[in-house]
């Protein structure tokens, strides 16, 4: 699956599913539709095919080791990312966004190094 106009993404304690926001057309195959969500642990699961789409953007994943839903996030990685296009960063942290110097410069590295890798940051001087 392509969406236009993204050159990559960075996903802070990203999981799935993968949800079709587009009101226009039914959501294909393995994605949710967004009405099927619910963070209600009485919720109804829906039951979409969670492995069969794969993200075709290269993407940087954020996660905290000490994190509740670390498993979650890890498994969204490992089912919809592709290893040659991704770069997983595991910091040792709770769920929240990086905030030490050492993972910023870690995080803003990778985002900039993906940017010039897909042509995203062309025109654009980078200092490291």
């Amino acid at each position: 699956m392509m969406w236009p106009g993204f050159w990559f993404a960075v996903l802070l304690a990203g999981r799935g599913p993968l949800v079709w926001l587009d009101r226009e057309t039914p959501p294909p195959e393995g994605l949710a539709d967004a009405i099927e969500l619910s963070t209600s642990a009485a919720a109804p699961q829906p039951s979409w095919g969670l492995s069969r789409h794969v993200l075709q953007v290269p993407t940087s994943h954020v996660h905290g080791s000490r994190d509740p839903g670390l498993e979650l996030h890890r498994n969204f990685y490992r089912r919809h990312c592709t290893r040659d296009s991704s770069i997983p960063l595991e910091f040792d942290q709770d769920h929240r966004v990086p905030i030490k110097t050492r993972e910023v410069n870690a995080l803003v590295e990778a985002i900039c190094l993906t940017a010039v890798k897909t042509g995203a940051g062309m025109g654009t001087t980078i200092i490291l």
